[in-house]
């Protein structure tokens, strides 16, 4: 029986239209490209949506699971350029070793496979950036670090004179987006210019220059952000972008005049990356569940709370790729949008337009829109606007910066909303903070600290260090308190019992607190006590 081809499999999931299929296929028949990477151009579907689409195809499962136990033997065995060209990650799974593979048909993935007599090993099959992300984290920093050293001796031997220093500038963009990090800081001092990188929401520093280089390296990224040099002594707020791998990275440039210089950051967007689904961000099954019920509801808000990097956006981004559908119509209004989400209409807030959350909202509900995402409720007109949105029959996913699920609702009341209207409209919170994951390399068992023996054993696991990894940390996933309001909550939201509220949800309800979730992270090995206390607290 032939194969259903990958156009027909992505046209009978809905994830794209007949006339949309038929004008990728003419493009097709004029560059030869392959149809998917056609549609994944066009913004129409995602990466995970043709991953998803091979494995129906040719009949090998996505990989599902955590990518925490990687197999460093078969990767010096393959050889980590060969696994980074042919997109394949070897993971330990319990029984063994198995191998996650960009595409099933391949002919570089077979050759390699074959090439090391690997083809009894069970294969699976990822997008190829979830597999060249986990491939970095194998990479020894001796030989990253090496890079940085050979980039810094050639700009001293050459100069500022000598032509180098954009080169030098785009190898720092490059080397940020090699780490997954989120923002580049770039300091002077009295004596150097520091450079460091926000890798899993800790600054790492990178390397320390010369100081009479400082005001020469700004004028590179003010120049890529048209800022004049008469310029340098104000504050600034720009854009610009830069080429990588084939696509392109919006940067977001502040910078502030300091004592020594202007000090920048460098905030990197890359619009392209793909969108990890909801399963495989790190929730629990629990966790999942609670989120589940919420999406379900046709109408209401949806709350995501927590400070600024604890994966707030990256989570309604997987909300809005999994429910996105033909159809469904999805408007979303950021600052600025993050990343593409095909089939989603992304607006973007112009402050000098006078284009904000709320104003925004009044002209989506002229267009007809079934899903909106807000991307925070800051002020009294959105969060009236957002009520509004759900009264009239819309589901509507925001943010707030709250530090728990049930003061999501004390926050709304401060807005001007009612507690009638919250009891009426809200759907659930999701409160989450994101934690570092102990390196899968190097964690060693130590004795727990005695008040928390009664939450986790005798002992735990506590960072160490290596060559793989910043601190004995690598990666991130979230401690999360979920609150689904059910009628009982309804009525108390409505006559604003808040502390009967809170008692009601930890006593009768059973959820757990941010810490309850950590510690138990904690339990598992898979975070320790000190990163715990961090970010969430922890034991008085």
């Amino acid at each position: 029986m032939e194969k259903e081809r990958i156009g027909e499999i992505l046209l009978r999931k809905k994830k794209v239209s007949y006339p949309q299929l038929q004008h990728a296929l003419n493009i097709r028949k004029t560059t030869g490209d392959l149809l998917g990477e056609i549609l994944k151009r066009m913004h129409l579907v995602s990466e995970e949506d043709i991953i998803e689409a091979l494995s129906e195809q040719f009949n090998v499962p996505v990989w599902s699971g955590s990518i925490d136990k990687i197999c460093l033997e078969l990767i010096q065995k393959i050889g980590i350029d060969n696994c980074q060209a042919g997109g394949i990650l070897p993971v330990q799974n319990g029984k063994g070793p198995v191998l996650i593979i960009s595409a099933p048909n391949d002919e570089a993935i077979t050759n390699v496979i074959l090439s090391h007599n690997l083809f009894n090993l069970e294969r699976f099959l990822a997008p190829p950036s979830v597999i060249s992300e986990n491939l970095k984290r194998v990479i020894p920093k001796t030989k990253r670090q090496s890079k940085i050293e050979q980039q810094v001796q050639k700009l001293q031997e050459k100069g500022v004179s000598g032509g180098l220093l954009p080169e030098f500038a785009q190898f720092i963009l490059e080397e940020a987006m090699l780490e997954n990090a989120s923002d580049i800081h770039i300091e002077p001092s009295s004596e150097t210019t520091d450079i460091r990188f926000r890798i899993d929401g800790i600054l790492v520093p990178v390397v320390s220059l010369p100081r009479f280089f400082h005001d020469n390296i700004v004028n590179v990224f003010y120049s890529k952000s048209d800022i004049t040099q008469s310029e340098f002594v104000k504050y600034h707020d720009s854009t610009f972008f830069f080429p990588f791998s084939g696509t392109e990275v919006d940067v977001r440039l502040s910078s502030l005049p300091s004592v020594f210089g202007a000090s920048l950051v460098l905030r990197l967007l890359n619009r392209n990356k793909t969108i990890v689904p909801l399963k495989n961000l790190g929730y629990r099954e629990r966790h999942l569940k609670e989120i589940e019920k919420m999406i379900q509801r046709p109408e209401g808000l949806i709350v995501f709370t927590g400070p600024t990097g604890s994966g707030k956006t990256t989570s309604l981004y997987s909300i809005l790729s999994s429910i996105r559908s033909e159809e469904i119509k999805i408007i979303t209004v950021e600052d600025p949008p993050e990343v593409e989400i095909p089939g989603v209409v992304q607006c973007s807030i112009n402050q000098k337009a006078g284009i904000k959350y709320a104003n925004a909202l009044r002209g989506f509900l002229r267009h007809d829109p079934d899903v909106i995402l807000v991307g925070e409720i800051r002020d009294e007109e959105t969060a009236g606007e957002c009520i509004r949105a759900t009264l009239t029959g819309h589901q509507v996913f925001s943010t707030l910066h709250t530090y728990s699920a049930i003061s999501s609702t004390l926050r709304l009341n401060d807005l001007g909303v009612q507690f009638s209207y919250i009891a009426m409209v809200l759907t659930g919170v999701v409160n989450q903070r994101l934690v570092r994951k102990l390196c899968p390399f190097c964690k060693s068992l130590v004795p727990a600290p005695e008040k928390y023996k009664g939450f986790i054993g005798q002992e735990t696991y506590s960072s160490t260090g290596c060559e793989y990894c910043f601190g004995g940390y690598k990666g991130r996933m979230p401690v999360v308190e979920t609150l689904w309001i059910d009628e009982k909550m309804r009525k108390m939201l409505e006559k604003g019992k808040i502390e009967e509220l809170e008692k009601y949800v930890i006593e009768e309800k059973g959820n757990r607190t941010l810490l309850e979730d950590a510690l138990e992270l904690v339990k598992e090995g898979v975070t320790s006590i000190e990163e715990v206390e961090r970010v969430v607290g922890g034991i008085l």
